[in-house]
Formats: C-alpha cells, sequence, structure tokens
C-alpha cells in the first residue's frame, strides 16, 4: 500500500551539535546557537539528544536543560538570538528537557531527550541550563542520532 512510513532505526552514528558552546555555561543562561544541521535532503523526523558533561559535577535531583532548535525558515536567515542570562522570547524555539540522574562528582554525566520531532530544512541547536551552577569549562558536549524511515 502506498503511503506508509517505516521505522528503519537509527541512523549509523551519532553527530555533534554542541560543543564549546556548553564550556562553562551559567545556570539560568542560554548557549550560543551551534552549527546549523541541515535537514532539507535527509528530512529525517524524529532524533534523539544526549548531552556528556566530562568532568566532575554534582547534579540535583531538580537539574535540567532545556533543548531548543531554532529553525532558518529560507534555509538561510536565523531569528535573533541572544546568549546569556534572558530566557526571553525563546520558548516557542524549546522542544525538549534533559534530565540527569543525581550523582555527585561524578565523570561523563550523561542525559538525554529522545524522539524530538526536528524542523525540515535547516536549523541550529542550542541550550537552556537550569542545572544549579555552571557547567565545567571544558569538554562538555551534545550529539544528536536521528531515528531513519522508508516510504512505500
Amino acid at each position: 500500500m502506498a503511503g506508509n512510513i517505516l521505522g528503519s532505526g537509527y541512523q549509523a552514528q551519532t553527530t555533534s551539535a554542541l560543543t564549546t558552546e556548553l564550556n562553562a555555561l551559567a545556570d539560568g543562561s542560554l548557549s550560543a546557537l551551534g552549527t546549523q544541521i541541515s535537514n532539507s535532503s535527509t528530512k529525517y523526523l524524529l532524533a534523539d539528544f544526549e548531552v556528556c558533561i566530562a568532568s566532575s559535577y554534582t547534579v540535583s535531583s531538580t537539574s535540567f536543560l532545556t533543548l531548543y532548535l531554532v529553525p532558518a525558515i529560507d534555509d538561510a536567515n536565523y531569528a535573533s538570538w541572544s546568549t546569556g542570562t534572558a530566557f526571553t522570547g525563546s520558548s516557542q524555539y524549546a522542544v525538549g528537557i534533559i534530565q540527569f540522574p543525581p550523582v555527585s562528582s561524578s565523570t561523563n554525566t550523561r542525559g538525554t531527550v529522545q524522539q524530538i520531532t526536528i524542523p525540515t530544512g535547516n536549523y541550529k541547536p542550542a541550550i537552556g541550563s537550569n542545572m544549579g551552577s555552571a557547567l565545567p569549562a571544558t569538554s562538555n558536549v551534545m550529539t544528536v542520532r536521528f531515528y531513519e524511515y522508508s516510504y512505500t
């Protein structure tokens, strides 16, 4: 029957979505926009995002990050985005919450959000921090892994 969408699992590899944008990100602030991700030709529908905090860091039960995906409607120009402590005007781009298990001084603390609907065309990711303290100064990374589909 024509018109079926069949899930066929994950894309083979993850892609870095944010790296230095997460380093020393203050609590209550927005990161800079990450590198452009193009979904123009692949047209993925869903993706999982994972943040790895790569050095000793204490996470409380109320710690979380907000994932933002900012689309370029014309595939070139992005909405104005202000880094720092102002969350004003950014909520329409919020697509998910990344939570972490409570840990004390753990290395490689990981948090994920799954099955996020991603925009077609080009977009850039960003993070809003509600972690309780600034993220470590180096080696933090957010990766994305896309779900593949076939059409019949």
